[in-house]
């Protein structure tokens, strides 16, 4: 877990679905599994509409803040988005994972480690 009993700015991880619902949310951390690096570069977490051939358009983003993000789909439809990491521009490379949301009450959560001048790896679920 996390070290603590807290997740996302104070959700706590005891039925964190729950506590994350109309949500896609996780951790960022570094291959160090440090947190400190990367967060004074503005990492933002960008939700796209899912096209298999096109980058789809933003629909929802947030920022990561002391390593965790929860982006709010508020009443987004069932579906297949793409989570997509940027690092803000920093030497770590970002990346993206295609997801399947719920909908209404739905949850995803997709953690994510930075590396150094390659590409983000998200963690397998």
């Amino acid at each position: 877990m996390y070290g603590s009993e807290y997740d996302c700015v104070g959700c706590l991880l005891h039925g964190s679905a729950a506590a994350h619902q109309n949500q896609i949310w996780g951790s960022v951390h570094t291959e160090d599994r440090s947190t400190v690096n990367i967060f004074d570069k503005e990492v933002t977490v960008l939700i796209r509409k899912y096209h298999p051939k096109k980058l789809g358009r933003i629909i929802a983003f947030g920022a990561v803040s002391g390593g965790h993000y929860a982006v709010n789909m508020g009443d987004l439809p069932a579906g297949k988005y793409v989570i997509q990491v940027d690092p803000g521009g920093s030497e770590y490379g970002g990346g993206e994972r295609v997801v399947s949301y719920s909908g209404n009450g739905g949850s995803v959560n997709q953690d994510w480690t930075l590396y150094l001048g390659r590409g983000a790896i998200p963690s397998e679920e």
